[in-house]
């Protein structure tokens, strides 16, 4: 009987992740297409419609992965209760990334229009208050526990047997890769990453849920009440560096230190079990090669090739 830890398995894990990006290309697609035609470009409602099919389509794919895998959908998304501390340490991360490195977003930007590299503005309609409080929903809430569910959960839940390290760095990969964008792609590898130990150290999706929904958060509410922050600010970047000097450090000497995270698997065995119960499988470290081969590699071929798309078009 299925207790509901069942977790997919390195294989699946890449498959989810290729057909995710696969139809998310034919619904952005589709979808623009259709908007072009009722909608004017850049106004509201093409705006807030297009931001639904990336979140429509890790919807649609966590779903077939449930069913398949015959699992509860809290199980394999690592949906778990938490320590409340934790919200904290959310905080602190969202806000260490946001104050800390969200410069390295504004100066690849300008590396990349430098060198003739075209970096698309997002001028997000945010005039009225009403405008504000959808957006905070379509771009804060929904990206934050879909992506979330998605990327730290059933993802992470593949190739979760591996080396926290190297399974971080994987999953920060795919992370950064869907939201195809070059200027962001250093940004969201770090953030990634982040999210990762954030999650395997509560052991719950949740606190990297809260985490992903503050950075959205705030950056929607300082576009809107039209506060500028000067993320070249020394200040600024020191005080940020600080917050996430506290969680490296509460990361290290709390669950390093206690063996509470095992930092590295020594096994070359390959694991291509769809789903494994409990996210128990033999040969754990080798999920990392199950992953990327056959499926994963086709969804980091859509992604580069969306981003190259969008870089010189």
């Amino acid at each position: 009987m299925n207790n509901g830890n069942t977790k997919i398995g390195g294989a699946a894990s890449g498959a989810a992740f290729a057909f995710m990006m696969i139809f998310y290309l034919a619904a952005a697609f589709i979808g623009q297409a259709v908007l072009f035609a009722v909608a004017e470009e850049g106004s509201f409602v093409f705006y807030a419609i297009n931001s639904l099919f990336s979140v429509f389509s890790i919807s649609v794919t966590l779903i077939i992965a449930s069913k398949l895998c015959k699992a509860k959908f809290s199980g394999m998304c690592a949906v778990n209760k938490f320590n409340p501390f934790y919200i904290f340490f959310a905080v602190a991360l969202a806000a260490g990334m946001f104050f800390g490195l969200g410069f390295i977003n504004i100066a690849v930007a300008e590396g990349l229009d430098k060198i003739g590299i075209n970096v698309p503005e997002n001028n997000i309609p945010l005039n009225e208050t009403w405008q504000y409080l959808v957006m905070v929903l379509l771009l804060a809430v929904f990206p934050a526990v879909a992506e979330e569910f998605f990327f730290r959960g059933a993802i992470a839940g593949g190739v979760g047997g591996t080396g926290v390290f190297v399974a971080a760095a994987v999953n920060a990969l795919c992370f950064s890769l869907y939201h195809c964008s070059l200027s962001q792609f250093f940004y969201q590898f770090i953030y990634g990453f982040a999210l990762f130990i954030l999650m395997r150290s509560a052991s719950s999706v949740l606190p990297a849920v809260i985490a992903h929904f503050f950075n959205n958060f705030a950056v929607l509410t300082f576009t809107h009440f039209g506060v500028e922050v000067n993320l070249y600010n020394p200040l600024i970047i020191a005080g940020g560096l600080v917050l996430l000097s506290v969680c490296v450090v509460f990361f290290v000497f709390y669950y390093v230190k206690k063996g509470r995270v095992v930092l590295y698997v020594p096994t070359e065995s390959k694991d291509k079990n769809l789903c494994r119960k409990n996210g128990v499988s033999k040969g754990n470290a080798g999920e990392i090669k199950a992953f990327f081969f056959p499926y994963g590699i086709l969804g980091v071929v859509v992604c580069v090739a969306m981003i190259v798309a969008g870089a010189f078009a």
